[in-house]
């Protein structure tokens, strides 16, 4: 390759570069990526306090009397919790947190909105696991336990 084809590959890669970096896409295809960490960020916060419920209803559920009807409740919380904290869980498994980068523009996009939604509703079922674990335990007088950032990572460090 002579001089002036090298020239003329660098300013067409250069042109090139340019243009994916200012391609409104893939800049949308990154806020979505971003959102979708701070929705995993949120439901990591809840994972924490799913998990000090859980031992918290475990506990109260061996200190009830065999009374079904007591019990029935703690086991559709602790059903709630495990099943969200399992979704969760499986959710982090899948995802691709360079997706961004890693796709397509167009195949990134719509992987980032999907992603979105899916973590997005797994936060909302850890919320209301979160909540109804809380009421449960609250029928009993026990607060909600407090729980350090450290009780549940849930595999979190890996994940960014």
């Amino acid at each position: 390759m002579n001089l002036n084809a090298s020239k003329l590959v660098g300013v067409i890669l250069a042109v090139g570069l340019l243009h994916a970096c200012s391609n409104p896409k893939a800049e949308a295809t990154k806020l979505v990526a971003a959102k979708v960490i701070e929705v995993h960020d949120m439901a990591m916060v809840k994972m924490n306090s799913s998990a000090a419920l859980i031992r918290a209803l475990g506990q109260l559920k061996d200190s009830l009397a065999t009374a079904k009807q007591e019990t029935l409740a703690v086991d559709s919380a602790l059903t709630l919790l495990t099943e969200s904290e399992a979704s969760m869980n499986a959710w982090m498994e899948g995802y691709q947190p360079e997706f961004e980068k890693q796709l397509p523009v167009d195949s990134a996009a719509a992987y980032g909105d999907r992603e979105l939604e899916r973590v997005s509703g797994i936060n909302r079922a850890l919320e209301q696991a979160v909540a109804r674990g809380g009421v449960v335990l609250g029928r009993y007088g026990r607060a909600l336990p407090k729980s350090s950032p450290a009780t549940h990572d849930g595999g979190h460090g890996s994940h960014h």
